[in-house]
């Protein structure tokens, strides 16, 4: 074990930050005698023995972990656990850029949406109507369509495009692929209110 760095008492905390080669090798116990760890050949193997009293009954954990790092791990010592532990690993940004680009292509660019429904409707509370739109450009391969409703107290959208009036007021509905969208108007008003009255109101909102 390399202790040059170090001038007190070796503790597996003096680990924090190292970088796991096939010479990095450590052999340790914490302070409290419950934690022992030991790494050699890029074998991390961690055993747990700790006792406490609940509810005046005594319990007791033992476990041993074994788990083999990569060389170029990193392992910083873990307060909440109390022993080392391999870091998370951090993206590179080319590593990440090439996993959006891959993202990005599942999926071919959506150019063109058509309505197939009307743009507006006017509901009554309780009833519903099916939004219908269809990717035109390109043929197959889009992102596929999502519906959504700017206001679910007025009106509420579901995956297949069916709207269902649940309160007074205005609603857009929103059918989006990709970057391109499509948007229908929806008022609902009260059952009392008459249909034509409701078509004069929509002037309004």
């Amino acid at each position: 074990m390399n202790n040059e760095l170090f001038t007190v008492k070796p503790s597996l905390s003096q680990y924090y930050g190292r970088t796991v080669t096939k010479e990095t090798k450590f052999d340790e116990t914490t302070e409290n005698g419950e934690i022992h760890q030991t790494l050699e050949n890029c074998v991390l193997t961690t055993e747990i023995n700790r006792e406490w009293m609940q509810g005046g009954i005594k319990n007791a954990l033992h476990s041993v972990q074994t788990e083999t790092l990569p060389e170029g791990t990193i392992i910083i010592w873990s307060e909440l656990q109390g022993y080392i532990v391999p870091n998370v690993p951090m993206y590179k940004l080319k590593d990440l850029e090439e996993e959006i680009k891959a993202i990005k292509e599942i999926y071919k660019e959506t150019k063109k949406i058509k309505l197939i429904s009307k743009n507006t409707y006017t509901l009554l509370s309780g009833k519903s109507v099916s939004l219908k739109a269809k990717v035109t450009d390109p043929s197959k391969g889009y992102e596929p369509l999502q519906w959504s409703s700017n206001n679910s107290k007025v009106a509420k959208v579901s995956k297949s495009g069916k709207v269902t009036a649940v309160g007074v007021g205005k609603a857009t509905i929103t059918g989006q692929s990709g970057n391109k969208n499509v948007k229908v108007e929806v008022l609902d008003v009260q059952e009392t209110v008459k249909k034509d009255e409701a078509k004069e109101l929509f002037k309004y909102l």
